[in-house]
Formats: structure tokens, sequence, C-alpha cells
């Protein structure tokens, strides 16, 4: 079914879609990203709050809300 259409967690539910399927496995690829929000927020609010978002998604709350928390948080929320 590939990604979901989903505004936030799409790697997660990826994941959970995937293990399903076959054991998880590590390829070799390098993956850049930006350190905009651990430059700004610092590492332990990052964590923190990228913890909490997943553990919410865990226990049900929709992507979007999460959305709105993940992306209201960027803004200084």
């Amino acid at each position: 079914g590939g990604v979901p259409e989903q505004p936030l967690m799409e790697d997660i539910e990826l994941c959970r879609r995937l293990k399903a399927l076959l054991k998880p496995q590590c390829p070799a690829l390098v993956v850049t990203t930006s350190a905009r929000r651990w430059e700004r927020f610092g590492i332990l609010s990052t964590i923190l709050n990228m913890w909490l978002l997943r553990l919410r998604y865990c226990l049900g709350t929709s992507p979007e809300v999460l959305a709105r928390r993940y992306y209201g948080h960027d803004a200084g929320v």
C-alpha cells in the first residue's frame, strides 16, 4: 500500500504495516535531514516532544491532531 496519506507519523504507520509482512531490515543507506528543530528547541525538549507525540499516536490520537501539535511546536507554541 505504500506510505500512508497522513500529515504525521506516516513513518511509524509504514513500519507497523511492514512488520506485519516481514522481519525489519537495515538497508545500507545514508539519510540527511535538517537540524533546525534540534537547534531551535534543544536536544531534550525535542526528544521529549517526539516521544510524547509517538506515545499519543500509539494510544489512538489522530495524526491530524498530532500534526497541529508538532507544527505548532515548530512555530514556538
